[in-house]
């Protein structure tokens, strides 16, 4: 339960500071949780539904994250959480991203090398909120923040 409400609390901040990069025009094409949207609805989502839609995918596919960062850390321990916090999230990152490039290529317009870079940079920093959140719900992880 822990390494859930973790990834769900991360995805939140996550889904604000990529709508704060959209307002500031630093995000252009597509925002972190439009790739969930276009998974849910099988295109970029357009409507106030459709966007619903994705955000609560993002919601749930971070706190899918957030569980399976609980069960690595049961291997490989709690120390230098933050660093295991952003590895993991960025691992996950760069091992999915192509992929839903190379399955959405047809339903995603060419993305500016600012939204790949603005992506890897939320990605890392969903994977350091994670930890940091997780090391504050976990008594037997704090210590190690």
């Amino acid at each position: 339960m822990r390494g859930f409400l973790a990834g769900v609390l991360a995805g939140l901040i996550g889904i604000v500071i990529s709508a704060f990069l959209i307002l500031i025009n630093w995000q252009p094409e597509v925002d972190f949780y439009d790739f969930a949207g276009i998974f849910a609805v099988g295109r970029i989502p357009v409507t106030w539904g459709e966007r619903a839609m994705g955000f609560f995918v993002d919601l749930i596919v971070s706190g899918i994250l957030g569980i399976l960062f609980a069960f690595v850390l049961v291997v490989v321990g709690c120390r230098y959480l933050l660093f295991k916090g952003w590895f993991f999230a960025t691992a996950v990152w760069y091992m999915l991203y192509p992929l839903v490039l190379m399955i959405l290529t047809d339903k995603v317009p060419y993305l500016s090398p600012l939204t790949s870079l603005s992506n890897a940079i939320l990605a890392g920093l969903f994977g350091l909120l994670m930890a940091l959140i997780y090391g504050w719900l976990s008594p037997e992880a704090e210590a190690s923040l």
